[in-house]
């Protein structure tokens, strides 16, 4: 990754801010924020569901980027690998 690896992290981290606060004005859609059948149950329900989500991706991008910088480029992928399971598996 190295730094346009870092770079690309701290901008998931920044959308995933963005999503955080976005999520109270959106509507629930299926282009932006959570997108699972459950969450379009209510406004509330997803709105939740999107703000946990932006959370959890804000600290996977923090984690990986410090890794990547601190670590080196392949403990960062493996981390970010893990990550992207571990949310899927929480998501679900």
């Amino acid at each position: 990754m190295g730094e346009v690896g870092v770079i690309l992290e701290v901008v998931t981290a920044g959308l995933a801010a963005t999503l955080y606060f976005a999520a109270p004005k959106l509507p629930p859609n299926p282009i932006i924020g959570f997108r699972a059948g459950y969450a379009y149950v209510s406004r509330k329900v997803w709105v939740r569901l999107t703000r946990v989500s932006a959370v959890i991706f804000m600290c996977l991008g923090v984690v990986v980027a410090t890794a990547s910088l601190v670590l080196g480029d392949l403990a960062a992928a493996i981390i970010l690998a893990v990550g992207a399971v571990a949310v899927l598996v929480v998501m679900m």
